[in-house]
């Protein structure tokens, strides 16, 4: 047999081992570790070209995968962003239109790709910021869960252990990261099965506390000012979050360059966290055959337009970093120019981890991207960001194209489209020029489009115009009134009260105990996330409600309370601020019943009640 037969033989036999290593690769499923930061900039990172941002292990991670070029978070701030990245759907759709204490309706009605992976054998865990609602409990489909409420603090945490406060010294971010990599650890050496980790770091988030190791970076970097920094939107006029202006932002650093060395600091933090968690992979063996995600909820406003923070529908906040390594399907140094979007990530998990995505995902696998170049693929994608303090935080919506945005201000008369191409700075607003009247036309055609795919309706503030009541009511008769209640039936003898709500017929005495029922019809396929806020006629203003004691039940389950109701039982209370009020109840089904156990001040007033919903998602006017 001559030397050149025998050297095709040899390949033959190579080509064929190749092969079958890789339909072993492949029916082997992938682990997952998601890594998410908060308010994390897509162009702060060296591989993004920052020549300040040291960022070694993002930038490792980006050279072994790809690092998309333009990835976008569908919500200007966390909670909405989160709940879309975790169940695949824009956040109208995953019942997380904003940030609430605790948002019963994504907790009870939304299903998250973690669970769908550990119904087929995945073990799961989180670990990190939630920000969708008593985020230190446990919560379905996760095998091991350590987290703290709400937004937490940057320096000695504690963390919630399966449940269990537990003590946390240093930097919440490096603990984070130490727990993370100790579960790689123990996952890697007790067997095969694959595993799911989600990790929710702090940084960047406001304070800026970076801890002290990061005290002398960037000491001698200055920051030039954005080009549109003088620039001020119309739309944005009265908005509280100019960078000199809001208290968390310029004024709590004394200047500019130290606000920016601040954030910075911070978020070069980010890349050690991400370092830990890599390297806890590589040393276990398990780095090649693991899907890393790295993204942030959302970007960050550093000055453009003025201002601070995130929230609106400009290039600074709804660009995100979107890193992805796979060997498998991802080859080093990959680029791609496609729109990608934060719904995106539950699909793309669910599909390379071979398990089914279940219907009403918005967004799409990146699969075929990682296939090929020139993949077709979305053209148009929604913006939303919704806010009841239209004043404060004027909402708004957005359609973005590849190359052209349009943005409509919801509380104000005012739209804006840019022609990102030609202005990527979105410094020329070219609503109602005559020569993109043809664009603005087929922009707001898309924008409508969106809407009504999506089944999108405005969030309307309206008084509740009747409910029903019962009282007073014995201890002795609660658990079974609560047990009749969840069930959808109203008792006989509750009587119906239209606004304002006089509850004086009752003659209730200082302590008694009253039942307030609201009947709600759900007119979506979805909970379309509903708030309700009882208070003393009259008071209309935020500052000016007045509150009697109040908790709302499900059952037997307390799923919410108000401040005067935790003094009344001797109970802690959490929320701060706006988060004192209002009540999200869930609407678990088509016929749902808002459940409030009250007790009677010394004076109990006339009440009215708020109710906020999406137009045409509910009924509440329902007889009985």
């Amino acid at each position: 047999m001559g030397i050149r037969m025998k050297l095709k033989i040899l390949i033959r036999v190579l080509l064929a081992f190749g092969a079958l290593v890789g339909v072993g690769q492949a029916a082997q499923k992938p682990n997952v570790v998601l890594i998410i930061a908060d308010d994390h900039r897509a162009d702060w990172m060296g591989h993004k070209g920052n020549p300040f941002m040291a960022t070694p292990n993002l930038d490792r991670l980006a050279a072994e995968g790809i690092s998309f070029e333009n990835a976008f978070a569908c919500s200007g701030v966390c909670s909405p962003s989160r709940a879309s990245i975790l169940t695949g759907r824009y956040a109208h759709r995953a019942s997380a239109p904003e940030i609430i204490w605790c948002n019963n309706s994504f907790l009870m009605t939304q299903q998250t790709f973690p669970q769908f992976l550990k119904q087929a054998g995945y073990r799961t865990g989180y670990i990190g910021k939630l920000h969708l609602g008593e985020d230190e409990k446990p919560k379905p489909g996760f095998d091991e869960w350590i987290g703290f409420p709400f937004v937490g603090n940057f320096h000695d945490q504690p963390l919630w252990i399966n449940g269990k406060n537990t003590e946390s010294k240093g930097f919440t971010d490096d603990r984070l990261a130490e727990l993370a990599a100790a579960q790689i650890k123990k996952w890697s050496g007790a067997g095969d099965d694959p595993f799911c980790l989600v990790v929710g770091l702090k940084a960047s988030h406001i304070p800026f506390q970076y801890p002290e190791r990061m005290k002398s970076r960037l000491v001698d970097t200055v920051f030039s000012k954005p080009a549109t920094w003088e620039l001020r939107k119309p739309g944005l006029k009265g908005n509280c979050i100019f960078a000199d202006q809001f208290q968390p932002g310029i004024p709590s650093y004394g200047s500019f360059q130290e606000w920016l060395r601040s954030y910075s600091r911070l978020a070069l933090t980010l890349d050690e966290s991400v370092g830990t968690i890599v390297q806890a992979l590589e040393k276990s063996g398990r780095l090649d055959n693991t899907l890393v995600i790295y993204t942030s909820d959302q970007g960050y406003s550093l000055g453009e337009f003025g201002l601070c923070e995130k929230h609106y529908a400009y290039e600074q906040v709804m660009r995100v970093p979107m890193i992805v390594r796979y060997p498998k399907v991802v080859s080093p140094g990959m680029k791609r120019e496609q729109m990608v979007l934060n719904l995106d990530i539950a699909p793309t998990i669910l599909d390379l981890c071979g398990v089914p995505a279940p219907d009403g995902m918005d967004g799409k696998s990146w699969a075929p991207l990682f296939a090929e170049t020139n993949a077709t693929w979305r053209d148009e994608f929604l913006f939303d960001f919704w806010n009841a303090w239209s004043d404060a935080l004027p909402p708004m919506q957005a359609v973005r194209t590849d190359r052209y945005k349009l943005i409509d201000y919801l509380a104000k008369p005012v739209k804006e489209l840019y022609d990102l191409k030609n202005d990527p700075l979105e410094q020329r607003d070219l609503y109602d020029h005559p020569e993109y009247a043809a664009v603005q036309q087929e922009m707001e055609a898309r924008l409508e489009k969106l809407k009504h795919d999506t089944g999108f309706q405005p969030r309307e503030v309206k008084l509740l115009q009747s409910c029903w009541v019962l009282g007073p009511v014995a201890a002795a008769e609660e658990t079974a009134l609560r047990k009749q209640l969840v069930g959808g039936d109203i008792p006989a003898n509750a009587r119906r009260l239209h606004q304002p709500f006089d509850l004086s017929p009752l003659k209730l005495s200082s302590g008694d105990v009253f039942y307030l029922v609201v009947a709600i019809d759900r007119l979506t396929g979805y909970d379309p996330y509903v708030t309700l806020e009882f208070f003393a006629a009259g008071g209309f203003r935020q500052w000016s409600k007045q509150h009697i004691p109040m908790a709302a039940f499900y059952g037997d389950e307390m799923i919410w309370m108000n401040k005067p109701y935790a003094t009344a039982e001797g109970l802690a209370y959490a929320p701060i601020g706006k988060f004192n009020d209002p009540c999200n109840y869930p609407l678990m089904g088509e016929k749902n019943l808002a459940v409030f156990r009250c007790i009677v001040p010394q004076q109990l007033p006339k009440l009215q009640s708020e109710i906020i919903a999406p137009d045409g998602a509910i009924q509440t006017d329902q007889s009985k």
